[in-house]
């Protein structure tokens, strides 16, 4: 399927997949879906049936709407000129091997995943140092998304999956993209596609930094909510749960500095959480429905790259040995 340009952007067909269907999936498709013609999104299952017959429904606080999108499985899609990559991070290596048909050596891929990306030592000044194996230990994701089709992103969009197609968006969205390599073209081209569909998008270089920003936010927030079933807010404002987020922040800013985020101050990220409205983390929603967690990409990510280092991380490995006890736990008694 072919998206046609209907404002300043380039004056010729351009095919955009949306690969994967959840929370985050589901408002991307909704987003380039209003604003472009023959958005495809890759589904599977009771999801591809239900956008297939009712297209991609986002809920509002007193309203619905829908619109209709063209989706498929990867032989009904064909090769695709940018692929938004919206699976949970520990699904990335199944996404990527079904998504080959649809990569040309001129696709752009972006993956809007969580934690420290597989490519995150490609293309920088660190390119010697080892692949992290919490994140892509065989190096299969390295092998089948070559890292200089890749945009880095990170994305800032809160929603929460209703029923198969159907999302409901709790913050207006935001976006930030750069270069993996030097050549910022193609962070344009989707900075471009992303702001005229109405997500607020920024380009950073380098994106790394962004990076870590995000890294930080969500390891101190989503294991911490899983073990507390607090929201976000009142990670912040009750004094027992606040305690344990700013010392998750300070050792995992430790390691951000190593690696090249000039950090800041407690001060900021809490500013930057009071700021939010209060919200679950995906995290949680994935504890509560009895899904996987995104612990390796987001927490041992952290944890590996601070015993390279040297720096010690006490907090951050009890915590999330808590919310490994907490999960496993959890699948024993669904199981029972």
């Amino acid at each position: 399927m072919k998206l046609h340009f209907k404002s300043h952007l380039p004056k010729r067909d351009f095919s955009i997949c949306v690969a994967g269907a959840g929370a985050i999936g589901a408002a991307l498709s909704f987003k380039l879906a209003s604003k472009f013609e023959g958005v495809s999104v890759l589904a599977r299952g009771e999801t591809l049936r239900a956008i297939k017959a009712n297209g991609i429904t986002m809920v509002g606080e007193n309203s619905a709407s829908s619109v209709p999108v063209y989706a498929g499985e990867p032989s009904d899609l064909g090769v695709q000129d940018v692929i938004f990559l919206c699976s949970k991070a520990q699904d990335l290596p199944e996404l990527a091997e079904a998504i080959q048909p649809l990569i040309s050596h001129s696709t752009i891929i972006v993956p809007m995943t969580n934690g420290i990306p597989w490519w995150y030592f490609e293309g920088s000044p660190a390119a010697g140092d080892a692949p992290i194996e919490a994140v892509d230990p065989t190096g299969r994701l390295k092998k089948l998304l070559p890292s200089t089709n890749v945009v880095g992103a990170v994305n800032m969009i809160i929603a929460e999956r209703i029923a198969p197609g159907m999302v409901q968006s709790l913050n207006p969205g935001r976006v930030i993209v750069g270069p993996v390599y030097s050549d910022i073209q193609p962070a344009e081209t989707i900075s471009l596609i992303l702001n005229e569909a109405g997500i607020a998008t920024s380009l950073a270089e380098p994106i790394r930094a962004a990076v870590w920003k995000k890294v930080v936010l969500n390891l101190v927030t989503n294991p911490l909510s899983v073990i507390s079933g607090g929201n976000t807010t009142e990670f912040l404002t009750d004094p027992y749960l606040a305690a344990v987020c700013e010392g998750l922040f300070k050792e995992a800013n430790a390691v951000a500095e190593i690696y090249g985020f000039e950090g800041c101050q407690f001060s900021e990220f809490e500013r930057l959480g009071r700021s939010m409205k209060p919200f679950k983390t995906s995290m949680l929603h994935d504890f509560e429905n009895g899904r996987p967690l995104e612990l390796d990409p987001i927490c041992g990510s952290v944890v590996e790259l601070a015993e390279r280092s040297g720096v010690e991380v006490p907090l951050i490995k009890q915590v999330v040995n808590l919310t490994r006890y907490k999960s496993a736990a959890r699948s024993v008694r669904m199981a029972a």
